[in-house]
C-alpha cells in the first residue's frame, strides 16, 4: 500500500496560514498602504470623469433628437413642396369652374378643402399679400404695373400663384403683380 499521508478522519489537516506581521500592518504596495486622502483624490477623480461622461452623452442625446426633429421637418416640407403643384391645379380647376355646382365639382372642392386642412394642420400657410406692400422676401415680381394713385404705389395689385411657408421656412415665393408710380 502506497503512504498517501493520509491517516484516517480523525487525522488534521495541514493548511498553510499566511503568516502576518503582529503589528497589523499590511505588506508593501498593498491596497491597504494607500493613504485616506489618496483614495478621496481617486474616487473624485473617477466620478468627475463619470459626470463628465454622463454629461457629454446627455449632449450627444439632445443634439441627436434635435438633428432628428430638423431631418423630420425638412423631410415633412420637401413633401408639402411637392404637393404644392396639385393643389394649385386644383385651384385653377375650381376656379375655371366658377359657379358650376355638379358632382365632380363637388367632390374636387371636398379634395381641396381636405388637403389644405391637413397641409394647414401639418404646417403650411399661404402667402397671399394682395392690397401689401411688396416684400422682395416672399414676392415675386412677375410684372409691374402704373399705379394710377398714390397709395397703390409698391402695393402687390394682383397674386398669380399663392407662395407657401410651411413652419416659418418659405417653400416658394408668392408670384405677384405690382404697382409703381414711375418707370414702368
Amino acid at each position: 500500500m502506497e503512504n498517501t499521508g493520509y491517516k484516517g478522519p480523525d487525522q488534521e489537516l495541514e493548511v498553510p496560514v499566511e503568516v502576518r506581521s503582529t503589528s497589523g500592518a499590511a505588506p508593501e504596495g498593498s491596497p491597504s498602504d494607500i493613504s485616506a486622502e489618496q483614495k478621496v483624490a481617486g474616487t473624485s477623480e473617477v466620478d468627475e470623469k463619470y459626470l463628465r461622461l454622463a454629461a457629454d452623452f446627455e449632449n450627444y442625446r439632445r443634439r441627436a433628437q434635435q438633428r432628428e426633429a430638423e431631418l423630420t421637418t425638412e423631410g415633412e416640407a420637401r413633401m408639402a413642396a411637392k404637393l404644392l403643384p396639385v393643389l394649385d391645379d386644383l385651384e385653377r380647376m375650381l376656379e375655371a369652374a366658377g359657379d358650376r355646382e355638379d358632382a365632380l365639382i363637388q367632390g374636387a372642392r371636398l379634395i381641396h378643402q381636405k388637403l389644405v386642412q391637413i397641409l394647414a394642420q401639418s404646417g403650411l400657410e399661404a402667402i397671399d399679400g394682395l392690397n401689401q406692400a411688396f416684400d422682395p422676401e416672399i414676392h415675386r415680381a412677375i410684372h409691374v404695373v402704373r399705379a394710377e394713385v398714390p397709395e397703390r404705389d409698391g402695393k402687390v395689385v394682383a397674386v398669380a400663384k399663392k407662395g407657401y411657408r410651411y413652419r416659418g421656412r418659405l417653400l416658394r415665393p408668392a408670384d405677384v403683380i405690382v404697382a409703381k408710380m414711375e418707370g414702368v
